[in-house]
């Protein structure tokens, strides 16, 4: 799905930017919970399944919903229309606050590209059967 010539269309600069922040903040939630499941684990005594489904939960909506919008949203920062960002018109190109979010866009492309390249290889299955005993991916189940 592609939300950003909607939004373009609109002449609506903040939902760009809406996008591009959730887009930031669900990367830094799922890896601060990979962090948190990372040291929680290693400790003997720990009971909590919650950071886990949570956990589950972003991947899951990451990978099959919000891949292409967020990703489409961080790439875009690198189109300039005369000077000028082609969606917020106040944004200068190549100057200083362009130049922070073109690099802060790389990092979390790739991280993006990353984790849902390894959510690829452990969770899918390559002929999926639903009555197949070895599937791995189970969607919420409890």
């Amino acid at each position: 799905m592609r939300l950003l010539p909607t939004i373009q269309a609109g002449n609506r600069a903040s939902f760009y930017w809406m996008l591009y922040f959730a887009g930031v903040a669900v990367t830094l939630s799922i890896i601060g919970l990979f962090i948190y499941l990372h040291c929680s684990l290693s400790v003997k005594k720990f009971y909590f399944t919650w950071p886990v489904n949570l956990l589950r939960g972003f991947l899951v909506l990451l990978y099959w919903v919000f891949y292409s919008p967020v990703f489409e949203s961080l790439l875009s920062i690198f189109r300039c229309q005369g000077g000028r960002h082609f969606i917020d018109n106040s944004l200068v190109c190549y100057e200083a606050a362009h130049i922070f979010f073109m690099v802060i866009s790389v990092i979390f492309s790739i991280l993006i590209f990353l984790i849902c390249f390894l959510n690829a290889l452990v969770y899918q299955e390559t002929q999926p059967v639903p009555e197949d005993a070895l599937a791995r991916y189970v969607l919420f189940a409890q």
